[in-house]
């Protein structure tokens, strides 16, 4: 009778009627003891505490550098190189400017020299010219010639003396225009390329990147 009972209890128990999930599969690791490295990365940029800017004395492209990064250079060191292209033809262009001034100097020099011989002469003319009319006059006032070889006389010394002074004229302004001329020449010689080459500046530094 008591075992009817429970048995028919068991039948009757929703409970024990229904049924569960599946059993869900688990994967198993061994846990061993270690060291844990933590690590992060970051965007950003270097500048360096001092720095020094290099500029050639001509323009042109840079063709090559000669030294890297954090190399230690000393006065003179040849840095980088530039390009001839550019530079040549400013080389060519600023020595035709230096010849053509140079001859301009020349030429003003020249006349300036033949100025100055003209203007001895006239000196010497002028000198001669007064002379020949003291002794025409002379002579004049004792008879010995015609007044008017006095007169030519005195025409010539006059004319002598005019010729002297168009002469100084021209002396001057031929010493002005070579003044001129020689202020003209001195910026284009001056303007003249020597190196192509940008070198270190006076004070020994580190080329930074």
């Amino acid at each position: 009778m008591l075992t009817a009972l429970t048995s028919g209890c068991q039948k009757n128990d929703p409970a024990a009627n229904a049924q569960g999930p599946p059993p869900l599969p688990v994967k198993l690791q061994k846990i061993d003891a270690g060291t844990i490295e933590e690590s992060s990365v970051f965007v950003g940029s270097l500048e360096a505490q001092q720095k020094v800017t290099l500029q050639p004395q001509t323009q042109g492209r840079i063709e090559s550098i000669l030294v890297s990064s954090g190399q230690r250079v000393q006065q003179g060191t040849a840095i980088a190189s530039l390009s001839l292209d550019q530079t040549q033809a400013n080389v060519a262009s600023s020595i035709a400017a230096a010849s053509s001034a140079q001859a301009a100097l020349g030429t003003a020099q020249a006349e300036q020299q033949q100025a100055e011989a003209q203007r001895t002469k006239s000196a010497a003319n002028v000198q001669l010219q007064r002379t020949q009319f003291n002794r025409n006059q002379q002579l004049v006032n004792e008879g010995a010639i015609a007044r008017q070889e006095l007169d030519i006389a005195r025409n010539n010394l006059q004319a002598a003396n005019a010729d002297l002074q168009a002469t100084n004229k021209q002396v001057a302004a031929s010493g002005a225009a070579g003044k001129h001329r020689q202020m003209c020449a001195k910026p284009k010689l001056a303007r003249l390329p020597h190196k192509s080459t940008l070198i270190s500046n006076e004070w020994s530094h580190r080329l930074l990147a």
